[in-house]
């Protein structure tokens, strides 16, 4: 692993987790794609063009094409130089919310690294010679570091006295009952800690007072007699 890649992957896996809510199996993933199109972070321009006379491809990802165009276009409208790690990460982000939306999808559905690491590759890099045995490699290397990574920022926080990071975790979708017509029941929220609540009773049922004389009457002790 280069120096590179290791920075890379300690520097912008936890946010990949945060921005996107990916768990640590799914960022390797990713970092294992992005080691083998830019050289483990060495190589920005791609060395050979597949395309003969073409620019060839560019940044983490290497875009190329129309891609590459529309990051330069990104990237200069927001003021960041093109060689710039923080606009590779952020304009993966916006193709990850947008364009691309559909790899990001197929990656959350995952539940083992190689399954990540292989839908990353098909759904978002897309490229002419997979070697994906290499990005499998790479991605295990990268979820070591991330968790290393990982472990050194809670070792912080917990010497700061700071909550623990957040890790994503993946959401079953629950079924809502359907409220009952005529409106929902609502509940009273629960008091909190320190308050003092004061009850109604409830309202006497109609009578209340003729029963309680008609069984005074029944059980008076007899009159005495003298």
């Amino acid at each position: 692993m280069t120096p590179q890649f290791r920075a890379a992957v300690t520097a912008y896996g936890p946010r990949f987790m945060a921005d996107l809510g990916l768990d640590k199996l799914e960022t390797a993933g990713i970092f294992g794609n992005l080691a083998v199109e830019s050289d483990q972070f060495r190589a920005l321009q791609e060395y050979k063009p597949v395309v003969s006379g073409s620019r060839g491809g560019w940044g983490w990802p290497q875009w190329t094409g129309p891609r590459r165009r529309q990051f330069e276009a990104w990237a200069a409208a927001k003021h960041f130089k093109l060689d710039d790690p923080e606009a590779f990460y952020q304009y993966m982000l916006v193709e990850l919310r947008g364009p691309e939306a559909v790899a990001l999808g197929k990656l959350r559905a995952t539940t083992t690294l190689d399954r990540a690491t292989e839908a990353f590759m098909l759904g978002y890099e897309r490229p002419g010679t997979p070697h994906l045995d290499r990005r499998k490699a790479f991605a295990l290397e990268a979820l070591h570091v991330l968790e290393a990574a990982l472990a050194e920022r809670a070792n912080l926080n917990r010497a700061l006295d700071l909550p623990p990071p957040v890790v994503p975790v993946k959401v079953v979708p629950v079924a809502v009952p359907t409220p009952p017509k005529g409106g929902p029941t609502e509940t009273p929220p629960a008091p909190r800690a320190g308050t003092v609540v004061i009850t109604t009773p409830p309202a006497p049922k109609p009578g209340w007072l003729a029963g309680i004389l008609q069984n005074l009457r029944t059980n008076l002790p007899p009159k005495r007699e003298g």
